[in-house]
């Protein structure tokens, strides 16, 4: 039988008891705390994550809709283009078989009509296409293609936006007036569209042009003659 403890033991034990608890107590603090915040910095993590996987899909959609829209616009000028009416007056300067003259029509008036500037050059070498006919086939006459014509023209519309082309062939059909041996007829020619600014930035396609001409003179050093017509443009 173990004799009974005297009352200072017993406040020893008591005394190591309560430092014990205590450090358990502690321990057991600290781990809650080490836990939370664990926890903490894996929802600030996980937060993080989000946030950038969020900015990253933002600028994923802004990049796609950016190239979506440039797609669009781009896919926009296939198809038909701008068309408008043309009259005016051509002076053509001979020298020997040669004629060159400048595409300058300054037509502020037309809203519709571009500016067109160029310039165009002619070896009077011509190839006989055989019979035509001009005004509801109550004239005949003979359709005639330029065999070395070279020329290039830029159109300015009235937004700025412009076209550059080169031509492709021209062919008339020709009638020769008997009283003043000057010809009228019609005309027709097709150009190469190469470029472009503005909103026909980087297009391409084929522009055709025809209509009317009358003569007016016919010298050894120039030619003139009038006309009228229209222009369409196809793109790509």
């Amino acid at each position: 039988m173990l004799a009974p403890r005297s009352d200072k033991v017993r406040q020893k034990y008591r005394h190591k008891e309560k430092i014990t608890d205590g450090l358990i107590a502690k321990s057991a603090e600290n781990t809650i705390l080490i836990l939370v915040t664990s926890l903490n910095i894996f929802k600030i993590k996980r937060i993080a994550f989000a946030m950038k996987k969020s900015a990253m899909i933002k600028m994923v959609l802004l990049i796609g809709g950016t190239a979506l829209a440039a797609t669009q616009a781009f896919a926009d000028q296939r198809g038909a283009g701008p068309s408008w009416k043309v009259e005016g007056d051509t002076l053509r300067v001979k020298r020997g078989i040669e004629m060159t003259w400048d595409i300058n029509i300054q037509d502020v008036e037309n809203r519709g009509r571009p500016q067109t500037h160029g310039f165009w050059y002619r070896v009077n070498r011509w190839t006989n296409l055989g019979v035509c006919y001009v005004g509801n086939e109550m004239f005949v006459g003979t359709r005639w293609k330029p065999n070395e014509d070279r020329a290039n023209a830029s159109w300015r519309f009235a937004d700025g936006s412009t076209l550059q082309t080169e031509l492709i062939e021209e062919t008339v059909c020709s009638v020769k007036r008997p009283a003043i041996g000057l010809d009228f007829g019609t005309w027709s020619n097709r150009w190469k569209v190469v470029g472009g600014s503005g909103r026909y930035k980087g297009v391409t396609g084929i522009a055709e042009g025809s209509g009317t001409f009358d003569e007016l003179w016919d010298s050894i050093d120039s030619e003139s003659a009038s006309y009228t017509g229209s222009y369409k443009v196809q793109f790509d």
